[in-house]
Protein backbone atom coordinates (compact mmCIF):
# COMPACT_ATOMS: atom_id res chain seq x y z
CA UNK A 1 0.00 0.00 0.00
CA UNK A 2 0.45 3.75 -0.39
CA UNK A 3 2.59 5.17 2.78
CA UNK A 4 -0.51 7.38 2.93
CA UNK A 5 -3.30 4.75 2.73
CA UNK A 6 -2.92 3.06 6.23
CA UNK A 7 -1.11 0.26 7.91
CA UNK A 8 0.68 -2.54 5.86
CA UNK A 9 2.59 -5.46 6.20
CA UNK A 10 6.33 -5.79 4.98
CA UNK A 11 8.14 -9.16 4.54
CA UNK A 12 11.77 -9.66 6.05
CA UNK A 13 13.25 -11.72 2.82
CA UNK A 14 16.15 -14.19 4.53
CA UNK A 15 17.58 -17.49 4.94
CA UNK A 16 15.66 -18.13 8.49
CA UNK A 17 18.78 -18.42 10.09
CA UNK A 18 20.63 -15.90 12.31
CA UNK A 19 23.08 -16.43 14.88
CA UNK A 20 19.88 -15.57 17.38
CA UNK A 21 16.32 -15.23 16.64
CA UNK A 22 15.26 -11.54 18.11
CA UNK A 23 13.22 -11.89 21.31
CA UNK A 24 10.71 -9.26 19.94
CA UNK A 25 9.38 -11.78 17.31
CA UNK A 26 6.67 -13.41 18.21
CA UNK A 27 5.66 -17.02 17.62
CA UNK A 28 2.20 -17.47 15.46
CA UNK A 29 -0.58 -20.66 16.06
CA UNK A 30 -1.00 -22.74 14.21
CA UNK A 31 -4.14 -21.31 12.54
CA UNK A 32 -2.27 -18.03 12.44
CA UNK A 33 0.48 -19.66 10.63
CA UNK A 34 -1.71 -21.02 7.90
CA UNK A 35 -3.81 -17.88 7.04
CA UNK A 36 -0.44 -15.95 7.30
CA UNK A 37 1.35 -18.53 5.01
CA UNK A 38 -1.59 -18.67 2.77
CA UNK A 39 -2.40 -14.98 2.13
CA UNK A 40 1.97 -14.08 1.82
CA UNK A 41 2.36 -16.45 -1.00
CA UNK A 42 -0.60 -15.14 -2.83
CA UNK A 43 -3.61 -16.13 -4.25
CA UNK A 44 -4.00 -19.70 -5.97
CA UNK A 45 -2.93 -19.57 -9.59
CA UNK A 46 -5.21 -22.66 -10.12
CA UNK A 47 -8.10 -24.52 -9.00
CA UNK A 48 -9.15 -27.58 -7.21
CA UNK A 49 -12.24 -29.36 -7.97
CA UNK A 50 -14.03 -32.70 -7.07
CA UNK A 51 -13.98 -34.89 -10.24
CA UNK A 52 -11.84 -37.89 -11.77
CA UNK A 53 -9.45 -36.66 -13.82
CA UNK A 54 -9.94 -39.92 -16.81
CA UNK A 55 -13.19 -37.23 -17.31
CA UNK A 56 -10.82 -35.04 -18.96
CA UNK A 57 -7.67 -36.78 -20.38
CA UNK A 58 -6.87 -40.25 -21.39
CA UNK A 59 -3.41 -41.64 -19.64
CA UNK A 60 -0.75 -42.71 -22.04
CA UNK A 61 2.04 -43.80 -20.10
CA UNK A 62 4.09 -43.49 -17.00
CA UNK A 63 6.57 -40.64 -16.57
CA UNK A 64 8.21 -41.68 -13.18
CA UNK A 65 7.66 -43.34 -10.40
CA UNK A 66 9.44 -42.40 -6.88
CA UNK A 67 7.27 -41.22 -3.69
CA UNK A 68 4.35 -40.43 -6.31
CA UNK A 69 3.89 -41.59 -9.92
CA UNK A 70 3.92 -39.33 -12.72
CA UNK A 71 2.00 -39.52 -15.88
CA UNK A 72 2.12 -38.70 -19.47
CA UNK A 73 -1.99 -37.85 -20.08
CA UNK A 74 -3.59 -36.39 -23.31
CA UNK A 75 -6.54 -33.58 -22.74
CA UNK A 76 -9.57 -34.88 -24.58
CA UNK A 77 -10.74 -31.34 -25.64
CA UNK A 78 -7.50 -30.18 -27.10
CA UNK A 79 -5.11 -33.34 -27.81
CA UNK A 80 -2.38 -31.57 -26.16
CA UNK A 81 0.09 -33.47 -23.21
CA UNK A 82 -0.34 -32.69 -20.07
CA UNK A 83 1.95 -34.65 -16.88
CA UNK A 84 -0.71 -35.79 -13.91
CA UNK A 85 1.22 -36.30 -10.43
CA UNK A 86 -1.05 -38.09 -7.99
CA UNK A 87 -0.38 -38.23 -4.53
CA UNK A 88 -1.93 -38.57 -1.31
CA UNK A 89 -4.43 -35.95 0.25
CA UNK A 90 -2.33 -36.03 3.14
CA UNK A 91 0.48 -34.78 1.31
CA UNK A 92 -0.80 -31.56 0.45
CA UNK A 93 1.96 -29.19 0.52
CA UNK A 94 2.92 -29.77 -2.92
CA UNK A 95 -0.62 -29.16 -3.95
CA UNK A 96 -0.78 -25.74 -2.14
CA UNK A 97 3.03 -24.76 -2.74
CA UNK A 98 2.42 -25.55 -7.00
CA UNK A 99 -0.78 -23.54 -6.31
CA UNK A 100 0.90 -20.70 -5.62
CA UNK A 101 4.06 -20.28 -7.39
CA UNK A 102 4.45 -18.84 -10.84
CA UNK A 103 7.87 -18.74 -12.10
CA UNK A 104 9.54 -19.46 -15.80
CA UNK A 105 12.12 -22.05 -14.29
CA UNK A 106 9.29 -23.88 -11.80
CA UNK A 107 6.91 -26.55 -13.41
CA UNK A 108 3.36 -25.25 -13.65
CA UNK A 109 0.28 -26.72 -12.16
CA UNK A 110 -2.77 -26.19 -14.28
CA UNK A 111 -5.17 -28.07 -12.46
CA UNK A 112 -5.52 -30.18 -9.29
CA UNK A 113 -8.51 -32.93 -9.43
CA UNK A 114 -9.61 -34.38 -5.87
CA UNK A 115 -10.92 -37.94 -5.89
CA UNK A 116 -14.35 -39.24 -5.17
CA UNK A 117 -12.71 -41.20 -2.23
CA UNK A 118 -11.04 -37.87 -1.11
CA UNK A 119 -8.12 -39.77 -0.52
CA UNK A 120 -5.69 -38.63 -3.72
CA UNK A 121 -5.27 -35.52 -5.74
CA UNK A 122 -4.20 -35.43 -9.45
CA UNK A 123 -2.16 -32.45 -10.35
CA UNK A 124 -2.03 -31.66 -14.01
CA UNK A 125 0.71 -29.90 -14.91
CA UNK A 126 2.61 -29.05 -18.02
CA UNK A 127 4.54 -31.55 -20.30
CA UNK A 128 8.36 -31.03 -20.47
CA UNK A 129 9.31 -33.26 -22.92
CA UNK A 130 13.02 -32.77 -23.02
CA UNK A 131 13.33 -35.30 -19.52
CA UNK A 132 15.44 -34.32 -16.68
CA UNK A 133 18.71 -33.25 -16.72
CA UNK A 134 20.41 -36.19 -15.41
CA UNK A 135 19.32 -38.09 -18.56
CA UNK A 136 20.09 -34.92 -21.02
CA UNK A 137 23.86 -35.10 -19.59
CA UNK A 138 23.73 -38.95 -19.83
CA UNK A 139 22.56 -39.09 -23.58
CA UNK A 140 25.29 -40.97 -25.75
CA UNK A 141 28.63 -38.45 -25.93
CA UNK A 142 26.39 -35.24 -24.93
CA UNK A 143 29.36 -32.24 -24.63
CA UNK A 144 27.90 -29.41 -22.67
CA UNK A 145 29.23 -26.27 -23.27
CA UNK A 146 30.24 -24.13 -19.88
CA UNK A 147 27.67 -21.61 -21.50
CA UNK A 148 25.28 -23.77 -21.08
CA UNK A 149 26.07 -25.21 -18.01
CA UNK A 150 25.70 -21.02 -16.42
CA UNK A 151 22.45 -20.71 -18.26
CA UNK A 152 21.19 -24.49 -15.92
CA UNK A 153 22.57 -22.86 -12.51
CA UNK A 154 20.99 -19.27 -13.54
CA UNK A 155 17.74 -20.53 -13.98
CA UNK A 156 17.77 -22.59 -11.12
CA UNK A 157 19.08 -19.81 -8.89
CA UNK A 158 16.42 -17.50 -10.29
CA UNK A 159 13.68 -20.52 -9.15
CA UNK A 160 14.87 -20.80 -5.65
CA UNK A 161 15.53 -16.52 -5.26
CA UNK A 162 11.44 -17.06 -5.67
CA UNK A 163 10.67 -20.07 -3.76
CA UNK A 164 12.95 -18.44 -0.77
CA UNK A 165 11.44 -15.00 -0.99
CA UNK A 166 8.17 -16.57 -0.03
CA UNK A 167 9.77 -18.93 2.49
CA UNK A 168 9.43 -22.34 0.74
CA UNK A 169 12.37 -24.50 0.72
CA UNK A 170 12.15 -27.23 -1.62
CA UNK A 171 14.89 -30.13 0.05
CA UNK A 172 15.26 -32.04 -2.76
CA UNK A 173 17.58 -30.64 -5.40
CA UNK A 174 18.94 -32.86 -7.96
CA UNK A 175 19.68 -33.14 -11.43
CA UNK A 176 16.45 -35.58 -11.71
CA UNK A 177 14.11 -32.71 -10.40
CA UNK A 178 15.08 -30.45 -13.13
CA UNK A 179 13.24 -30.71 -16.33
CA UNK A 180 14.94 -29.83 -19.51
CA UNK A 181 13.43 -28.25 -22.51
CA UNK A 182 15.67 -27.90 -25.69
CA UNK A 183 15.17 -25.47 -28.37
CA UNK A 184 18.14 -25.13 -30.65
CA UNK A 185 20.69 -23.30 -28.91
CA UNK A 186 18.96 -22.50 -26.07
CA UNK A 187 18.05 -24.53 -22.64
CA UNK A 188 15.11 -23.93 -20.53
CA UNK A 189 15.09 -25.89 -17.16
CA UNK A 190 11.93 -25.94 -14.87
CA UNK A 191 12.39 -27.36 -11.09
CA UNK A 192 9.69 -30.29 -9.90
CA UNK A 193 8.82 -32.67 -7.62
CA UNK A 194 7.60 -30.36 -4.49
CA UNK A 195 6.93 -33.75 -2.45
CA UNK A 196 9.10 -33.37 0.80
CA UNK A 197 9.05 -29.57 0.09
CA UNK A 198 8.25 -27.14 3.01
CA UNK A 199 6.94 -24.01 4.19
CA UNK A 200 9.09 -22.46 6.66
CA UNK A 201 7.14 -21.35 9.77
CA UNK A 202 6.17 -17.50 9.88
CA UNK A 203 6.96 -15.07 13.06
CA UNK A 204 5.77 -11.51 13.44
CA UNK A 205 6.85 -8.42 15.15
CA UNK A 206 5.41 -4.91 15.62
CA UNK A 207 6.73 -1.65 15.67
CA UNK A 208 5.12 2.06 16.41
CA UNK A 209 7.04 4.79 14.09
CA UNK A 210 6.47 8.42 13.85
CA UNK A 211 6.35 10.19 10.60
CA UNK A 212 7.24 14.29 10.52
CA UNK A 213 6.52 14.01 14.51
CA UNK A 214 2.85 14.39 14.21
CA UNK A 215 1.58 11.04 13.56
CA UNK A 216 2.15 7.42 14.62
CA UNK A 217 1.93 4.19 12.63
CA UNK A 218 1.68 0.72 13.44
CA UNK A 219 4.28 -1.75 11.06
CA UNK A 220 3.16 -5.69 11.36
CA UNK A 221 6.82 -7.47 9.68
CA UNK A 222 6.73 -11.14 8.80
CA UNK A 223 9.71 -13.41 8.74
CA UNK A 224 10.51 -16.66 7.87
CA UNK A 225 11.62 -19.12 10.58
CA UNK A 226 13.74 -22.06 10.36
CA UNK A 227 12.46 -25.48 10.93
CA UNK A 228 14.19 -28.34 13.49
CA UNK A 229 16.01 -30.77 11.25
CA UNK A 230 15.41 -33.96 14.06
CA UNK A 231 11.45 -33.24 12.88
CA UNK A 232 11.95 -34.17 9.41
CA UNK A 233 11.29 -37.45 8.31
CA UNK A 234 12.46 -37.76 5.04
CA UNK A 235 15.45 -35.60 4.15
CA UNK A 236 16.83 -35.58 0.77
CA UNK A 237 18.44 -37.60 -1.34
CA UNK A 238 22.05 -39.08 -0.69
CA UNK A 239 25.05 -37.53 -2.07
CA UNK A 240 22.75 -33.74 -2.41
CA UNK A 241 21.92 -33.21 1.53
CA UNK A 242 23.49 -29.99 3.07
CA UNK A 243 25.99 -31.17 6.67
CA UNK A 244 23.12 -29.70 8.92
CA UNK A 245 20.43 -31.91 8.06
CA UNK A 246 22.84 -35.30 9.04
CA UNK A 247 24.97 -36.36 11.49
CA UNK A 248 25.26 -35.66 15.55
CA UNK A 249 25.12 -31.99 14.43
CA UNK A 250 21.77 -32.36 13.22
CA UNK A 251 20.06 -32.95 16.34
CA UNK A 252 20.07 -29.32 17.17
CA UNK A 253 20.55 -27.93 13.84
CA UNK A 254 18.00 -25.67 12.62
CA UNK A 255 17.53 -25.51 8.64
CA UNK A 256 15.92 -23.53 6.21
CA UNK A 257 16.69 -22.35 3.13
CA UNK A 258 20.72 -22.91 2.53
CA UNK A 259 19.93 -26.70 2.30
CA UNK A 260 19.05 -26.18 -1.13
CA UNK A 261 21.73 -23.91 -1.94
CA UNK A 262 24.39 -26.99 -0.73
CA UNK A 263 22.31 -28.77 -3.33
CA UNK A 264 22.73 -26.85 -5.95
CA UNK A 265 26.76 -26.52 -5.33
CA UNK A 266 26.57 -30.05 -5.72
CA UNK A 267 24.79 -30.15 -8.84
CA UNK A 268 27.48 -28.00 -10.35
CA UNK A 269 29.80 -30.35 -9.31
CA UNK A 270 28.38 -32.90 -11.08
CA UNK A 271 27.67 -30.75 -14.09
CA UNK A 272 31.63 -29.58 -14.63
CA UNK A 273 33.03 -33.22 -13.18
CA UNK A 274 31.05 -36.18 -13.76
CA UNK A 275 31.33 -36.77 -9.80
CA UNK A 276 29.82 -36.31 -6.67
CA UNK A 277 31.64 -34.58 -3.78
CA UNK A 278 33.35 -36.85 -1.61
CA UNK A 279 32.67 -36.24 2.11
CA UNK A 280 36.75 -36.91 2.03
CA UNK A 281 37.39 -33.78 -0.22
CA UNK A 282 34.83 -31.64 1.18
CA UNK A 283 36.27 -32.15 4.98
CA UNK A 284 39.99 -31.68 4.00
CA UNK A 285 39.42 -28.78 1.69
CA UNK A 286 40.89 -30.98 -1.77
CA UNK A 287 37.63 -31.01 -3.61
CA UNK A 288 39.49 -29.20 -6.77
CA UNK A 289 42.48 -31.73 -6.68
CA UNK A 290 41.90 -33.47 -9.13
CA UNK A 291 43.43 -32.54 -12.51
CA UNK A 292 40.23 -32.32 -14.27
CA UNK A 293 39.15 -29.36 -12.36
CA UNK A 294 42.36 -27.47 -14.19
CA UNK A 295 40.02 -26.59 -17.23
CA UNK A 296 37.45 -24.99 -15.05
CA UNK A 297 37.26 -21.32 -14.40
CA UNK A 298 38.58 -19.98 -10.97
CA UNK A 299 35.44 -18.58 -10.55
CA UNK A 300 33.00 -21.85 -10.58
CA UNK A 301 35.58 -23.11 -8.51
CA UNK A 302 34.76 -20.14 -5.84
CA UNK A 303 30.86 -20.26 -6.55
CA UNK A 304 31.26 -24.03 -5.81
CA UNK A 305 32.82 -23.55 -2.78
CA UNK A 306 30.78 -20.47 -1.70
CA UNK A 307 27.71 -23.24 -1.86
CA UNK A 308 29.65 -25.90 -0.12
CA UNK A 309 30.12 -24.03 2.94
CA UNK A 310 29.66 -26.34 6.06
CA UNK A 311 28.68 -23.49 7.98
CA UNK A 312 24.96 -22.45 6.73
CA UNK A 313 24.99 -18.97 8.02
CA UNK A 314 28.13 -18.35 5.58
CA UNK A 315 26.50 -20.09 2.53
CA UNK A 316 26.10 -18.47 -0.85
CA UNK A 317 22.24 -17.61 -0.95
CA UNK A 318 20.37 -17.41 -4.02
CA UNK A 319 20.67 -14.33 -4.86
CA UNK A 320 24.42 -14.25 -3.99
CA UNK A 321 24.80 -16.72 -7.16
CA UNK A 322 22.66 -14.50 -9.65
CA UNK A 323 25.35 -11.55 -8.81
CA UNK A 324 28.51 -14.12 -9.35
CA UNK A 325 31.07 -13.26 -11.36
CA UNK A 326 30.91 -16.69 -12.79
CA UNK A 327 27.67 -16.18 -14.22
CA UNK A 328 27.67 -12.39 -15.05
CA UNK A 329 31.01 -12.62 -17.19
CA UNK A 330 31.41 -12.95 -21.01
CA UNK A 331 33.05 -16.62 -21.72
CA UNK A 332 35.50 -16.67 -24.50
CA UNK A 333 34.18 -19.07 -27.25
CA UNK A 334 37.29 -21.16 -27.24
CA UNK A 335 36.66 -21.63 -23.42
CA UNK A 336 33.35 -22.64 -23.63
CA UNK A 337 33.66 -26.37 -24.37
CA UNK A 338 33.67 -28.66 -21.49
CA UNK A 339 35.19 -32.42 -21.76
CA UNK A 340 32.38 -34.92 -21.59
CA UNK A 341 33.21 -36.08 -17.34
CA UNK A 342 30.10 -38.39 -16.94
CA UNK A 343 31.47 -41.51 -17.25
CA UNK A 344 31.17 -42.14 -13.94
CA UNK A 345 27.26 -40.99 -13.73
CA UNK A 346 26.64 -43.22 -16.74
CA UNK A 347 27.86 -46.42 -18.66
CA UNK A 348 28.85 -45.75 -22.61
CA UNK A 349 26.23 -46.46 -24.72
CA UNK A 350 28.24 -47.48 -28.16
CA UNK A 351 28.96 -51.10 -26.24
CA UNK A 352 27.84 -54.16 -26.90
CA UNK A 353 25.74 -54.60 -23.43
CA UNK A 354 22.06 -55.81 -23.47
CA UNK A 355 19.45 -53.37 -22.85
CA UNK A 356 18.60 -55.53 -19.57
CA UNK A 357 22.34 -55.11 -18.28
CA UNK A 358 22.13 -51.59 -19.43
CA UNK A 359 18.51 -51.17 -17.09
CA UNK A 360 20.57 -53.20 -13.96
CA UNK A 361 23.34 -50.96 -14.64
CA UNK A 362 21.12 -47.83 -13.35
CA UNK A 363 19.03 -50.17 -11.19
CA UNK A 364 22.74 -50.05 -9.52
CA UNK A 365 23.15 -46.23 -9.44
CA UNK A 366 19.20 -46.23 -7.87
CA UNK A 367 20.25 -48.40 -4.87
CA UNK A 368 23.61 -46.61 -4.02
CA UNK A 369 21.60 -43.33 -3.87
CA UNK A 370 18.16 -43.23 -2.15
CA UNK A 371 16.06 -40.87 -0.42
CA UNK A 372 17.41 -40.87 3.03
CA UNK A 373 15.03 -40.79 5.75
CA UNK A 374 15.20 -40.67 9.52
CA UNK A 375 14.13 -43.39 11.76
CA UNK A 376 11.61 -41.82 14.69
CA UNK A 377 13.22 -38.12 16.00
CA UNK A 378 16.92 -40.17 16.37
CA UNK A 379 19.81 -39.31 14.22
CA UNK A 380 19.02 -39.97 10.87
CA UNK A 381 19.71 -43.34 8.93
CA UNK A 382 20.73 -43.89 5.14
CA UNK A 383 17.50 -45.90 3.74
CA UNK A 384 16.85 -47.33 0.54
CA UNK A 385 13.69 -45.85 -0.68
CA UNK A 386 12.23 -49.10 -3.03
CA UNK A 387 9.97 -46.73 -5.13
CA UNK A 388 12.54 -43.82 -5.83
CA UNK A 389 13.49 -43.72 -9.26
CA UNK A 390 14.54 -41.23 -11.84
CA UNK A 391 12.91 -40.45 -15.31
CA UNK A 392 16.09 -41.91 -16.56
CA UNK A 393 15.76 -45.38 -15.05
CA UNK A 394 12.10 -45.51 -15.98
CA UNK A 395 12.94 -44.80 -19.58
CA UNK A 396 15.53 -47.60 -19.22
CA UNK A 397 12.64 -50.24 -18.00
CA UNK A 398 10.57 -49.83 -21.41
CA UNK A 399 13.85 -51.97 -22.57
CA UNK A 400 14.77 -49.88 -25.71
CA UNK A 401 16.98 -51.51 -28.09
CA UNK A 402 20.73 -51.06 -28.47
CA UNK A 403 19.84 -49.62 -32.04
CA UNK A 404 17.93 -46.72 -29.94
CA UNK A 405 20.35 -46.65 -27.11
CA UNK A 406 23.52 -45.63 -29.33
CA UNK A 407 21.17 -43.00 -31.84
CA UNK A 408 23.07 -39.74 -31.49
Amino acid sequence: MDEDNGPRMDVSVCSGLSEEEPDCLEDLTPEMNREWMLAERGAPSCCVVDGATEEFFDFEDVLGTGMDMVLLAKEKLSGRMVAVKRISCERNVEVEILRRVNHPSIVRAEKVFKSLDKANLDIVMEFVPGGDLFEYLSRGSRRISEQRARAVVSQISSALAYLHERGIVHFDVKLENVLVEESGTELKVHLCDFGISEFLPMRKRRSTISRDGDSQRDFEYCSWRTVDAKKRSVLGTRGYIAPELVGETSRNSKVGTPVDMYSLGVMIVVMLSGKFPSDESLSNGRLFDDPFWEDIRPDAKHLISSLLAKNPLTRATASDVLKHKWLSDAIPAEEDVLAPRLRSLCIPMRSSLSSNDIVGSFEHKRRSSPICKRSGLEAPIDLWHPTSTSTLSTIFKRKLTDCDLVSQ
